[in-house]
């Protein structure tokens, strides 16, 4: 759409873009810090597979400390706590979850995002490869849409045990906070257990 109507390419940009971890006082969605996480994964990850070249997270840090305080004030990767005066802040689970995104994902090339049903709900599979072409899969599995935000914030209950294709047998996932840990591999299938936390198939 845009090369035809500016008959050019241009880059896109998605900016104001977050998820609230606050209070619900005005009524407004919010989020657990494991969810805000969870899904600001999805959502970059999809991004990044449909050529986004950058996303603008909406708030860096929390602008209230008051825990009534509008819902629109949390949306920030970073906790604010006041005492005496005196600012601090902490990083909430989503910052962690990034690092591990940009150390596993970065200077890689996507080549496929694929979507099948899987019980009462939907696996997500977005392949990657590095210059060797070695895969490296982000997926995820909810009972509601893709990146999942509709009427629920909810999704820890979405577990599944999957079967993923790979080309080697030396394969290790890796969750959001950075962990890695020992698959069951079948030839050229690996057994995980697929949630709502997106996590990270690395292929050696």
């Amino acid at each position: 759409m845009i090369l035809n109507n500016e008959g050019k390419e241009k880059p896109i940009w998605i900016t104001e873009f977050g998820f609230p971890t606050g209070g619900n006082k005005d009524g407004g969605f919010v989020y657990s810090e494991e969810n805000q996480a969870s899904v600001l994964t999805r959502y970059l990850t999809l991004m990044f597979v449909n050529g986004i070249e950058k996303a603008v997270i909406f708030n860096l840090k929390d602008e209230a400390v008051d825990e009534n305080a509008h819902y629109a004030n949390s949306f920030g990767l970073y906790d604010v706590s006041c005492e005496d005066g005196t600012e601090s802040i902490a990083a909430k689970k989503s910052v962690k979850a990034i690092e591990t995104m940009i150390d596993v994902l970065d200077g890689l090339v996507p080549l496929e995002a694929k979507q099948q049903d899987v019980g009462e709900g939907t696996l997500f599979e977005i392949v990657f490869a590095d210059s060797m072409d070695r895969n490296k899969t982000v997926f995820w599995y909810t009972k509601m849409d893709g990146t999942g935000q509709k009427d629920r914030v909810d999704y820890s209950d979405d577990e599944m045990a999957v079967l993923l294709s790979v080309d080697s047998e030396d394969v290790y996932p890796v969750d959001m906070a950075g962990k890695i840990s020992s698959p069951q591999v079948y030839n050229t299938s690996v057994m995980v257990t697929a949630s709502d936390e997106p996590q990270y198939l690395v292929e050696l």
